[in-house]
């Protein structure tokens, strides 16, 4: 996953670009790392998946962290495509 640094070209392209409204990341629960620089960049932990996946031949459960167009800011307070705070 990119550095924090680095969040305001991918959330343009997705909230400015492809004009979305949500953009989700699931991810394993023993990755704090990830869910750390998700909670960073403005996501939020919605939910979890039980025993969704396997990895390394053991079943794991994984976080849901969503970010809607009115949650996140761009640089100063600004919503992408409105030009306001």
């Amino acid at each position: 996953m990119p550095s924090t640094s680095c969040r305001a070209t991918p959330a343009y392209w997705v909230y400015g670009a492809l004009d979305l409204n949500r953009v989700e990341a699931e991810l394993d629960t023993r990755n704090a790392a990830s869910a750390k620089v998700l909670e960073k960049l403005g996501f939020e932990r919605e939910g979890l998946r039980r025993e969704d996946c396997i990895v390394s031949g053991e079943v794991s459960d994984s976080w849901i962290y969503g970010l809607l167009r009115r949650d996140w800011r761009a640089g100063p307070g600004v919503v992408p495509g409105t030009g306001a705070a």
